[in-house]
């Protein structure tokens, strides 16, 4: 933080929270800006749009939205995503990833007959709301 501040006329200093705050000198006035606090992988990310998504429809999924309820910085967004482009490209992988392959792999390792598959495959979706996801991801694509 400090080789940051260098030269700046401004200086760092440790938040109570754990952070570290800036004190802008040249002006004169306090500036605080928490550069530390939760960090957010990616997956918390798409996690997070996932619900909004499944919850409050496409039109909630921006990213100032999701970063005011994650409560970070719409900088941590682009920390993780080029663009909202590449935003929709990994949540779109995520969903597929974390939820369709996963019942595919749960149901097929299962040593039951087809109709009894499909039978935990439909209690799975029923007992996990994966279907939430379903219509919110149609729903999306109808409007796009």
């Amino acid at each position: 933080m400090a080789a940051l501040l260098q030269g700046t006329g401004a200086h760092s200093t440790k938040l109570n929270d754990g952070g570290y705050g800036c004190i802008d000198q040249g002006f004169g006035w306090l500036k605080q800006r928490v550069e530390s606090g939760p960090r957010f992988h990616r997956e918390a990310w798409l996690a997070a749009a996932l619900n909004v998504l499944a919850e409050e429809g496409p039109a909630k999924l921006r990213i100032d939205m999701l970063a005011a309820d994650l409560g970070v910085t719409k900088g941590s967004f682009y920390h993780h995503f080029k663009s909202r482009d590449d935003f929709v490209e990994q949540l779109l992988d995520f969903w597929s990833r974390t939820y369709t392959d996963r019942v595919i792999r749960e149901i097929g390792a299962l040593r039951v007959s087809p109709q009894e598959r499909v039978l935990e495959m439909m209690r799975l979706i029923v007992r996990e709301r994966l279907d939430r996801y379903d219509c919110a991801f149609r729903s999306w694509a109808a409007q796009e």
